[in-house]
Protein backbone atom coordinates (compact mmCIF):
# COMPACT_ATOMS: atom_id res chain seq x y z
CA UNK A 1 0.00 0.00 0.00
CA UNK A 2 3.11 2.48 0.46
CA UNK A 3 3.65 2.26 -3.23
CA UNK A 4 0.28 0.67 -5.23
CA UNK A 5 -2.99 1.56 -4.39
CA UNK A 6 -4.89 -1.54 -4.08
CA UNK A 7 -8.65 -2.10 -4.79
CA UNK A 8 -10.10 -3.83 -1.98
CA UNK A 9 -13.58 -3.02 -3.03
CA UNK A 10 -13.56 -4.96 -6.21
CA UNK A 11 -11.12 -7.63 -4.89
CA UNK A 12 -14.17 -8.57 -2.24
CA UNK A 13 -16.91 -8.03 -4.39
CA UNK A 14 -18.96 -11.07 -5.00
CA UNK A 15 -19.15 -10.02 -8.59
CA UNK A 16 -15.40 -10.22 -8.94
CA UNK A 17 -15.48 -13.36 -7.55
CA UNK A 18 -18.38 -14.37 -9.75
CA UNK A 19 -16.57 -13.28 -12.59
CA UNK A 20 -13.28 -15.23 -11.58
CA UNK A 21 -14.68 -18.17 -10.89
CA UNK A 22 -15.47 -18.49 -14.55
CA UNK A 23 -12.38 -18.92 -15.24
CA UNK A 24 -11.76 -22.15 -13.58
CA UNK A 25 -12.15 -25.64 -15.05
CA UNK A 26 -12.39 -28.24 -12.60
CA UNK A 27 -10.93 -30.87 -15.54
CA UNK A 28 -7.72 -28.94 -16.07
CA UNK A 29 -5.59 -26.62 -14.67
CA UNK A 30 -4.70 -23.23 -16.72
CA UNK A 31 -1.08 -22.54 -17.94
CA UNK A 32 -2.80 -18.60 -19.47
CA UNK A 33 -1.83 -15.92 -17.05
CA UNK A 34 -5.32 -14.09 -16.77
CA UNK A 35 -4.90 -11.15 -14.05
CA UNK A 36 -8.06 -9.51 -13.25
CA UNK A 37 -9.51 -6.03 -13.19
CA UNK A 38 -11.25 -5.93 -9.83
CA UNK A 39 -11.58 -2.03 -10.33
CA UNK A 40 -14.71 -2.63 -12.98
CA UNK A 41 -16.28 -3.58 -9.59
CA UNK A 42 -16.25 -0.55 -7.97
CA UNK A 43 -18.83 2.21 -7.55
CA UNK A 44 -16.42 5.02 -7.92
CA UNK A 45 -13.39 3.57 -9.98
CA UNK A 46 -10.12 5.36 -9.25
CA UNK A 47 -7.41 5.71 -11.68
CA UNK A 48 -5.06 2.62 -10.17
CA UNK A 49 -1.69 2.37 -12.03
CA UNK A 50 -0.75 -1.22 -11.66
CA UNK A 51 2.08 -2.64 -13.42
CA UNK A 52 0.96 -5.45 -15.96
CA UNK A 53 4.29 -7.05 -17.33
CA UNK A 54 4.07 -10.48 -16.11
CA UNK A 55 6.81 -12.92 -17.23
CA UNK A 56 6.03 -16.25 -17.36
CA UNK A 57 9.22 -17.89 -19.39
CA UNK A 58 12.62 -18.83 -17.54
CA UNK A 59 15.20 -16.99 -17.30
CA UNK A 60 13.57 -13.64 -17.36
CA UNK A 61 14.35 -10.49 -15.69
CA UNK A 62 12.44 -9.49 -12.50
CA UNK A 63 11.77 -6.57 -10.90
CA UNK A 64 9.10 -6.79 -8.26
CA UNK A 65 7.45 -8.32 -5.36
CA UNK A 66 5.01 -10.87 -4.61
CA UNK A 67 1.62 -10.18 -3.24
CA UNK A 68 -0.14 -12.39 -0.68
CA UNK A 69 -3.94 -12.49 0.34
CA UNK A 70 -4.90 -14.54 3.04
CA UNK A 71 -8.03 -15.75 3.77
CA UNK A 72 -9.49 -16.88 7.08
CA UNK A 73 -12.97 -17.52 7.65
CA UNK A 74 -14.60 -19.27 11.35
CA UNK A 75 -13.99 -22.17 10.32
CA UNK A 76 -10.15 -21.94 10.32
CA UNK A 77 -8.24 -24.18 12.43
CA UNK A 78 -4.86 -22.67 14.33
Amino acid sequence: MDFIKIPYVGLLSKDYARERRKLINLAKASLELRPGSPEQFMSSTPIIDRPMHPVIEGHAGYAGDTSYIGIVDKDAIW
